[in-house]
């Protein structure tokens, strides 16, 4: 089991195809964009976490597809108005968020902000310890099992 901290998008995205089973990245505080993880498949877990939880990361878009064993904690979720379903876990497993704060502008108009994160086709996904505000949609799940929210 390792440590790593990163800072960046490619970082993270390096750190997480040669993550193995109990390892735990740290995201230094910061916006990460464009993050999209595709067939990774981990027995056990992998932690993606802020280095700060007191100064999150913010993560603007993320898309899990076919893969298991991750774990998302202490990170901010911000929801682009002109994006629907900017965070997506599809045809995946094992795969968890905790202690997020998900939210759209913040301009105290619901109506103008989009859905916030979509899980389709998968199983043993779940959501706790979360914070949703300002957005029109805050979870969708469709064809999938095990879902705790």
């Amino acid at each position: 089991m390792a440590s790593v901290t990163v800072s960046d998008r490619e970082s993270l995205l390096r750190e997480i195809k040669a993550a193995q089973p109990g390892d735990t990245i740290l995201l230094e505080p910061g916006v990460y964009s464009d993050i999209s993880i595709s067939n990774l498949k981990i027995v056990g877990d992998v932690t993606i976490t802020s280095a700060d939880p007191t100064r999150p990361a913010s993560f603007t878009d993320l898309t899990v597809r076919d893969s298991s064993g991750l774990n998302f904690s202490n990170l901010e979720f911000v929801v682009n108005p002109a994006t629907s379903n900017a965070f997506k876990v599809l045809d995946s497993s094992d795969i968890h968020f905790d202690k997020l704060n998900i939210h759209g502008s913040l301009d105290g108009d619901p109506t103008n902000d989009s859905s916030a994160l979509q899980i389709r086709g998968s199983s043993n996904v779940s959501v706790t310890n979360s914070e949703f505000q300002q957005l029109s949609n805050g979870i969708s799940h469709l064809d999938s099992d095990h879902i705790t929210i």
